[in-house]
């Protein structure tokens, strides 16, 4: 039977979900898990190369027991990582998980400096210890080896599609979370890049949440023999919550608790509030998803 597979980059896991082709049914899910180290207070890290291991094993499993390849993925992924890489996309430690929170004397330094209301209502990005914004600040004064030898700063999701197709892209959705971009002009905000110490170089070229990608790399081929669908590039997975649960509509919110918890509404324009420091993340173009979470949920 036709399907379509998403794949979910998540914190404790990967996961896979194979659809019928008209979306009406379920056909089959696969769950491959991975751990978080935390080797001081206050961190949460992972492995990159485990999650990628999840990733292909998610996929390979689908097809193995449905005897069949899927007519497209598409991805989703957890927000607000960072993984410094040099120039062939190699890790040059542990991702950064949006859960740690070494840098939160750094974001109250940011939120109290003079351009802080500017900067939040430009990237729509609450001014907190999960935002990549805040880890690059704190790389660069911890780390500095590290931080320098960066050829580039991406998130897990960057990372996995660097190695399915050797480029550096980010989706809209994902980079929206970052602390970096101008949610409404859709480009980095060279401010915030300022504040960091980075420069547009060093992040990955922006796309279209509905961009996608057929030629698998080298390495990738290895692993997905037999693979030749496309891969749609997709979103974070808060907001493909609001999606997949029919929230985009005014007066539609979505509830979601899983590591962490949130709720959510769907505008045509971000919705800010400095005080409670709300979320302002892209879906796509034409829609931002607005809300406030709590990072320990379920």
């Amino acid at each position: 039977m036709p399907y379509i597979l998403g794949v979910d980059i998540g914190t404790g896991s990967t996961k896979a979900v194979a659809i019928s082709e008209q979306a009406d049914s379920v056909l089959l899910t696969e769950q491959v898990s991975y751990p978080t180290f935390q080797p001081m207070p206050h961190c949460s890290e992972q492995s990159p190369e485990l999650i990628w291991q999840a990733f292909v094993k998610c996929i390979r499993q689908v097809i193995s027991k449905l005897k069949e390849e899927p007519k497209a993925i598409g991805l989703s992924s957890a927000m607000h990582s960072i993984i410094p890489v040099d120039q062939n996309g190699i890790a040059l430690m542990n991702m950064i998980t949006w859960a740690d929170g070494r840098s939160a004397d750094i974001a109250k330094r940011i939120r109290s400096s003079p351009p802080a209301k500017t900067l939040y209502e430009a990237t729509g990005t609450p001014i907190h210890a999960m935002s990549p914004l805040c880890k690059l600040v704190w790389l660069n004064e911890n780390q500095r080896d590290i931080f320098t030898k960066a050829h580039k700063f991406i998130s897990i999701k960057e990372y996995i599609w660097f190695k399915l197709f050797h480029v550096f892209e980010v989706d809209h959705s994902m980079a929206s979370g970052e602390g970096l971009m101008d949610v409404n002009n859709l480009n980095w905000y060279e401010p915030a890049l300022k504040i960091a110490g980075i420069s547009t170089d060093q992040l990955s070229a922006l796309v279209s949440t509905s961009h996608h990608r057929w030629e698998l790399s080298d390495e990738a081929k290895q692993l997905l023999p037999t693979l030749s669908a496309p891969f749609v590039v997709g979103a974070g997975d808060g907001v493909l919550a609001n999606l997949g649960s029919n929230a985009i509509t005014t007066g539609v919110a979505a509830l979601t608790i899983g590591t962490s918890g949130a709720i959510r509404v769907a505008r045509d324009k971000p919705c800010y509030n400095f005080d409670c420091m709300t979320f302002n993340y892209r879906l796509d173009e034409k829609t931002i998803i607005c809300g406030g979470p709590v990072n320990n949920g379920g």
